[in-house]
């Protein structure tokens, strides 16, 4: 059988649970309303912002009139660098053309030097080893003796030490 206690307690249970109920529905309320005013504000700003964008289409307003000024300024400035650049290159022409006229000195290394090195390399090989030959021509050294390449602080290859 059910004791009015347990009646007591269960009315009670009920009646707070619809409490918390209604707070948390009045809680909810208050958030849209907030929500709705945030949304208001927001949709105002964009109407602003339109409306500005609307006149510097339309070419009124004060930055329509700036962004032309600042785009005039833009094209002389670009006008006297391409005159600049246009002089430099003239002058350039000429250098080369008047470098141009003396010959070219060839230079034959192959049979007064025995031994040859890489730019960056730490050994030094006779002329016609397999690994001189794979250097590239325009980073070889060559050397007339053994005693200038251990100078300047090269080894010698295997083929030079047999």
């Amino acid at each position: 059988m059910v004791n009015n206690k347990d009646i007591d307690n269960l009315e009670q249970n009920i009646r707070e649970s619809f409490r918390l109920a209604k707070t948390d529905i009045l809680r909810l309320e208050q958030a849209m309303d907030k929500m709705n005013q945030k949304i208001g504000e927001l949709e105002n700003k964009h109407f602003d912002n339109k409306e500005k964008i609307e006149k510097i289409k339309n070419g009124k307003g004060k930055f329509y009139k700036s962004i032309t000024k600042v785009k005039k300024r833009a094209k002389k400035k670009t006008k006297k660098r391409a005159k600049q650049k246009v002089k430099i290159k003239i002058i350039r022409i000429k250098s080369v053309a008047r470098k141009a006229k003396k010959p070219a000195k060839k230079v034959r290394h192959h049979h007064k030097h025995k031994f040859v090195a890489a730019i960056d390399s730490k050994k030094f090989h006779y002329t016609n080893c397999v690994f001189a030959k794979n250097i590239h021509p325009k980073k070889r050294v060559y050397f007339a003796s053994k005693t200038t390449a251990l100078n300047r602080g090269l080894k010698p290859c295997g083929c030079v030490v047999k």
